[in-house]
C-alpha cells in the first residue's frame, strides 16, 4: 500500500512541482510531496515553481502558488513508499542520497513509454506545455494502478 508518494526531479521548480499538484488532485488517500535532487546545489531552497509552470497549473485548475523548492533529503527518502523520478539519472541520484532507496524509484513516465522527461528549464511556454502534458500523462497513469 502506497501512503506516501515524493515525485523528484531536478531543481524542484517545473516538473516535480506539477507532477506533485496532480497526483495529490488524482490521489486523495495519499500525501504527495516534491523534492529535486539539486535544489541545494542549484541554491533553489524555497524558490518558488517557475512562471510557465505557475501558468499552466492554473490553467489545469490546479495551483502553484504556495509550492516553495526543497532538497531531497535521507529523512524525505525514508518516510516515502514510492519515489517517482524524470530521468535514469535521477534514479541514480536518489540512490546516492540515500541506502535502500533504489528499490522504491521508478520513472514517472514507465507506465506511458516514456523513459525520461526532459527539464523544459529556460524554455518557451510551448516546450513546458508539451512537457506538462507527458507529467499529466504519466500521472493519470500512476493514480489508475495505485487506486487499484
Amino acid at each position: 500500500m502506497i501512503n506516501r508518494l515524493t515525485v523528484v526531479c531536478s531543481g524542484n521548480i517545473c516538473r516535480s512541482p506539477y507532477a506533485q499538484v496532480l497526483l495529490n488532485d488524482l490521489l486523495a488517500d495519499v500525501e504527495v510531496d516534491s523534492a529535486g535532487v539539486l535544489v541545494a546545489t542549484h541554491d533553489l531552497n524555497d524558490h518558488p515553481a517557475v512562471e510557465h509552470s505557475q501558468t499552466l497549473a492554473n490553467e489545469h485548475g490546479l495551483s502553484l502558488s504556495e509550492h516553495k523548492a526543497k532538497q531531497l533529503t535521507p529523512e524525505l527518502v525514508e518516510c516515502s513508499d514510492l519515489i517517482l523520478v524524470m530521468t535514469h539519472e535521477h534514479i541514480e541520484q536518489v540512490a546516492a542520497i540515500a541506502s535502500g532507496a533504489r528499490a522504491k524509484t521508478l520513472l514517472l513516465g514507465q507506465w506511458i513509454g516514456v523513459g525520461e522527461i526532459k527539464d523544459p528549464i529556460g524554455k518557451d511556454l510551448e516546450v513546458f506545455k508539451q512537457c506538462f502534458s507527458t507529467v499529466e500523462k504519466a500521472a493519470i497513469s500512476w493514480a489508475s494502478r495505485l487506486k487499484r
